[in-house]
């Protein structure tokens, strides 16, 4: 099947422009987003289309049980799928097309956000992994391209994409990561996950979402690496990062956070995303004000 601006999927599904390259978000993702119009109402969806190496049955199968259970969610801020199914040897889901930003566009922007800001998305994301984490389904790919700042009647609020999707496994062995997978695909994996642990849990999650906060308020990544190996060692081995130490003006609170976050011994971690946004909100709200918190909204197209 090409894939072409022109291409009509699945019958229903006429291809307009892409959203996503190819290779342009991490591998496992497996395919492309592009913006489609729907031929029989004529409104316009993000349709995404798995790479045909997920378009076994099997796989198939499992994407069908993940946007089944993701579908009951009863959150505002879980992206809407209003359709899935299978094009020859694709598989696609049509979702609620976003008028905004993901988190990393915003990052390239501004470097780093304030700790306020910062806490606003972690609460908006958590409320989100509460409802997903309730309903047995975990994300485990979540990174600032995960989180989307979706502009709706002039609020904004946050939409968490991809959740509930099937995942590629992590290499298992590191010595076999460099030849596998790129570096830019770990740094927000868990340990758990670098090891290709067979039972995760919600506390998986809680270590991506960490990382994805440390990333947006000092403006470095905790376990920063151009060779996957070393990254993957150090989210395996490395001390836990401190943010107050590449930007001192943050709270002192939040390195103690970062490093419950960031603790190898699940029995140390966080247990729950509502106990983890709980600390950063109170850490939050304890902190200075920024000298400038209007948030602002993407440039015009």
């Amino acid at each position: 099947m090409d894939i072409t601006p022109g291409t009509i999927v699945g019958g229903k599904y006429l291809l307009e422009r892409q959203l996503v390259r190819p290779g342009a978000r991490l591998a496992r993702d497996r395919g492309s987003v592009w913006v489609a119009r729907e031929l029989q109402l004529g409104g316009r969806v993000a349709l995404k289309l798995f790479h045909p190496d997920a378009g076994a049955a099997g796989e198939l199968l499992r994407i069908d049980r993940c946007v089944r259970a993701a579908a009951g969610l009863a959150s505002r801020h879980v992206v809407r799928v209003r359709d899935h199914g299978a094009e020859g040897d694709r598989g696609y889901l049509a979702m609620d097309l976003l008028s905004g930003e993901d988190l990393a566009a915003r990052l390239l922007r501004r470097s780093r956000l304030s700790l306020q800001e910062a806490a606003r998305i972690a609460a908006q994301a958590g409320e989100a992994l509460r409802c997903a984490h309730a309903a047995d389904l975990l994300h485990q790919g979540l990174r600032p391209e995960s989180l989307f700042l979706a502009l709706d009647g002039g609020e904004e609020i946050v939409k968490v994409l991809d959740l509930g999707l099937p995942r590629a496994v992590v290499p298992r062995l590191v010595s076999d990561v460099a030849a596998e997978v790129s570096a830019s695909s770990l740094h927000y994996l868990s340990p758990e996950q670098i090891r290709s642990e067979r039972t995760l849990d919600a506390q998986t999650d809680l270590w991506s979402l960490a990382a994805v906060l440390f990333r947006a308020v000092t403006g470095q990544l905790p376990f920063p690496g151009d060779i996957a190996s070393v990254v993957a060692s150090k989210i395996l081995l490395a001390p836990p990062p401190a943010a107050t130490q590449l930007v001192p003006s943050l709270p002192a609170a939040l390195d103690g956070f970062f490093e419950k976050a960031f603790a190898r011994d699940l029995a140390r971690r966080f247990r729950s995303i509502e106990e983890m946004v709980e600390s950063l909100v109170g850490i939050a709200d304890l902190a200075p004000p920024p000298s400038s918190g209007v948030l602002r909204p993407p440039p015009p197209a």
